[in-house]
């Protein structure tokens, strides 16, 4: 890698496509314990509960070859002997190697070899052996100098966490199912809904100033119907088809109505 082939690889690149590499972190994730090594924990070191302010506070501990990562140019040796000629007795510290430990930014271009695919397969066999004829296969030939080359393995990723559906299945049944499809993709959208968020954080700033603390709060997963209880006061956040639905301005419709933004 060289800053002609980044430049080169950088004014060849689809900036319109993100492919993301990273899979989620959670407590029973597939990682190698079989030496020992610890799983992946997660942990509140600090609660608004527990403390009494307005502070949260998350600690975690894992086995460095955890979910996506790259490994050293040290991890594995021959006959006691490491990348560059380097040996554990010489070049191995306290916590680290002393050399070969820092990487520069990776900017190259990737080369996908699919070998589950070129075998028609959504996932290959347990303990299956890759060899250098199915690297050729999966388009091996088209890699550079310089290039990344990427082996897909997302569906052997999928089985180890025990989730039982191919890729190829759930992209089909979303196709069949489109009002399932729309109803996911809405469900996503209201949870992550950056409007939804502000208002709430906007509500409690408010009545936070008059003095009212938040008790409680529903509904904040789903984001569809959010209910905020500030003791004399109940605050409802919808969206437009939950709003709709419920109708609740029509339960209190003959209530003497009164203008919140004067009082």
């Amino acid at each position: 890698m060289t800053p002609a082939s980044q430049a080169n690889a950088l004014a060849n690149a689809d900036t319109s496509r993100v492919f993301d590499l990273a899979v989620d972190y959670f407590v029973g994730m597939p990682t190698w314990t079989e030496l020992g090594d610890p799983e992946f924990q997660i942990w509140l070191t600090h609660t608004p509960q527990g403390e009494g302010h307005e502070y949260a506070g998350t600690a975690f501990a894992m086995y460095s070859h955890t979910g996506t990562h790259i490994c050293s140019l040290h991890h594995l040796g021959h006959d006691g002997r490491f990348w560059s000629g380097s040996t554990a007795e010489r070049d191995l510290g306290s916590r680290a190697w002393r050399i070969g430990g820092r990487y520069p930014p990776i900017i190259a271009r990737a080369v996908l070899l699919d070998v589950a695919g070129t075998k028609n397969v959504d996932c290959l066999p347990d303990s299956y052996a890759i060899t250098a004829e199915d690297l050729t296969r999966s388009g091996s030939e088209q890699l550079q100098p310089g290039d990344v080359a990427l082996v897909r393995t997302i569906s052997r990723y999928l089985r180890q966490i025990g989730f039982p559906f191919s890729q190829q299945y759930i992209e089909s049944t979303l196709v069949r199912h489109a009002s399932i499809s729309r109803s996911l993709a809405a469900l996503f959208a209201a949870r992550f809904n950056p409007v939804a968020v502000r208002d709430i954080v906007q509500t409690d700033a408010a009545l936070r100033a008059e003095g009212e603390e938040r008790l409680g709060i529903e509904g904040y997963e789903a984001s569809k119907w959010i209910v905020q209880d500030y003791g004399d006061i109940v605050v409802h956040l919808f969206d437009p088809e939950a709003r709709s639905y419920y109708a609740l301005e029509d339960l209190w419709a003959d209530a003497p109505h009164v203008d919140w933004e004067r009082h």
